[in-house]
């Protein structure tokens, strides 16, 4: 029985040391979401993301962009570009979400 518990201890120790070494890891690595779009006419490429972190977020929809470098958090940004077709992307280590769209 004794053995039994120095495994257990053993091992309780590994895990208690893998999860501190996740809590004092580094700063988050900056999120890049992105894709392309071909949308009807009399549409254009949207791009929209969330800023979840303190980071700088930076939204880009076709000839448009838009940057924020603020340490504010929880709320989204959309940037209508200038064509109906092309590369939408949501970057930064402050953004955590980003989709493309078609809209007016």
């Amino acid at each position: 029985m004794r053995k039994l518990s120095h495994k257990i201890y053993a091992v309780s120790a590994a895990v208690l040391l893998g999860v501190g070494g996740l809590a004092v890891a580094g700063p988050a690595a900056a999120a890049n979401f992105n894709g392309s779009l071909s949308c009807p006419a009399s549409t254009v490429v949207k791009s929209s993301g969330y800023k979840g972190g303190t980071g700088s977020i930076t939204v880009s929809a076709p000839g448009r962009s838009y940057t924020d470098s603020t340490s504010s958090t929880g709320f989204s940004i959309t940037v209508k570009g200038a064509s109906s077709t092309g590369s939408w992307s949501v970057s930064g280590s402050g953004a955590t979400s980003g989709y493309g769209s078609c809209g007016i």
